[in-house]
C-alpha cells in the first residue's frame, strides 16, 4: 500500500485493470496479508518495549 502511494506521488500510475471479482479478491487478500504483517510487527515491538520497562529492584535503601 505504501509503495503504491509513493509511486502515485511520483506520477507513476498502475495500469488500469478491470475490477473483476478475481482482481478485487486478490487486492483484499493482499491488504489482509499487509495488515497481518503490520499487526505482527506491532506485537513484536510492543513486547520489546514492555521488556525494556521492567522496573528494577534496587534494594532496601533505594528510597532514601
Amino acid at each position: 500500500m505504501i509503495e503504491r502511494e509513493a509511486d502515485q506521488n511520483r506520477g507513476e500510475r498502475e495500469s488500469p485493470r478491470p475490477l473483476t471479482p478475481e482482481v478485487v479478491e486478490a487486492r483484499i487478500a493482499r491488504r489482509v496479508a499487509e495488515l497481518r504483517v503490520l499487526a505482527a510487527w506491532t506485537s513484536v515491538l510492543a513486547r520489546r518495549e514492555a521488556q525494556r520497562r521492567v522496573p528494577r529492584w534496587r534494594g532496601p535503601t533505594s528510597g532514601r
